[in-house]
C-alpha cells in the first residue's frame, strides 16, 4: 500500500492520481470484504471474541471448548462467510450451540469444524439445525464420531427442502456403516443439489457401497 502510495504521488497528471486514487479506495473496499481472521484478532484478553469485519474467521486448534463456542456463536455478526473450528475441543453441548446458530443463520456459507468430538448426539443438533438452514454450502465434518445414528439425522437434514443450499459434506472417519451409508444414499435421491461428499474410512461395507451404487 505504500508504495502504490508512493507511485501515486508521482503521477504528473492530476487526472490520472485522480483515477488511481479511486482504484486504490476499491482495492481496499474489497480487501477489507474479503478479511480473514485469525485468532488473535478474534479472541479477546479476556475470553469473549470480536469478530469486527471478518468475513472469514478461524480459531483452528485453540480448544475454546463447549463454554467458548457457545458465546462465540452469539458474536458472529451476520456478514460472516466461513467459520473454522476445527479442533477446538468441541463436544456435544457445543454442537448444540451452532445447530441453534444454523437455524437462523443465512450469512454463513462455510462450516469447518473437524476433528470436535461431537459424537452422534451433537450430528443430531447440527442437523436439526441444518434442515432450518437456508445458507451454507460446505460442511466439514472428518473425526467427529458421528456414527450411524448422526449420519441417519444428516441425511433427514439433506431432504429437506430448504436444507438444499448444502454443495459439499465431509463425513471422513467417522464411524459410519451400512445404516448410516443407506440413509445417505435414500437422502440423495432427492437432495440433487450436494455435488461433493466425502465418506472414505467409514465402515460402510458391501451394502452401504451398493446404496450408493443403486443411485448411478
Amino acid at each position: 500500500e505504500a508504495t502504490a502510495q508512493l507511485l501515486l504521488r508521482r503521477m504528473a497528471s492530476p487526472r490520472r492520481r485522480a483515477v488511481a486514487s479511486l482504484l486504490l479506495a476499491a482495492l481496499g473496499t474489497a480487501a477489507a470484504q474479503f478479511t480473514r481472521c485469525r485468532p488473535d484478532k478474534i479472541i479477546q484478553p479476556d475470553g469473549s471474541f470480536s469478530f469486527g469485519n471478518c468475513r472469514e474467521a478461524t480459531v483452528f486448534g485453540r480448544q475454546i471448548g463447549d463454554e467458548g463456542i457457545a458465546r462465540l456463536v452469539k458474536a458472529i455478526p451476520p456478514s460472516l462467510k466461513l467459520l473454522d473450528i476445527w479442533s477446538s475441543g468441541i463436544g456435544p453441548l457445543g454442537a448444540v450451540a451452532l445447530g441453534k446458530l444454523l437455524e437462523t443463520n443465512t450469512g454463513l456459507e462455510k462450516l469447518y469444524m473437524n476433528e470436535n468430538e461431537i459424537g452422534p448426539a451433537g450430528a443430531k443438533a447440527l442437523a436439526a439445525g441444518l434442515a432450518k438452514n437456508r445458507g451454507l454450502n460446505t460442511l466439514w465434518l472428518s473425526s467427529c464420531g458421528v456414527g450411524d445414528e448422526g449420519a441417519t439425522a444428516l441425511a433427514g437434514a439433506l431432504s429437506k427442502t430448504q436444507a438444499q443450499t448444502l454443495e459439499v459434506l465431509d463425513l471422513w472417519n467417522n464411524s459410519i456403516g451400512p445404516t448410516g451409508a443407506a440413509a445417505i444414499a435414500t437422502a440423495l435421491e432427492s437432495n440433487h443439489r450436494l455435488r461433493t461428499l466425502e465418506m472414505r474410512l467409514n465402515q460402510v461395507g458391501d451394502a452401504g457401497a451398493a446404496s450408493f451404487a443403486a443411485l448411478m
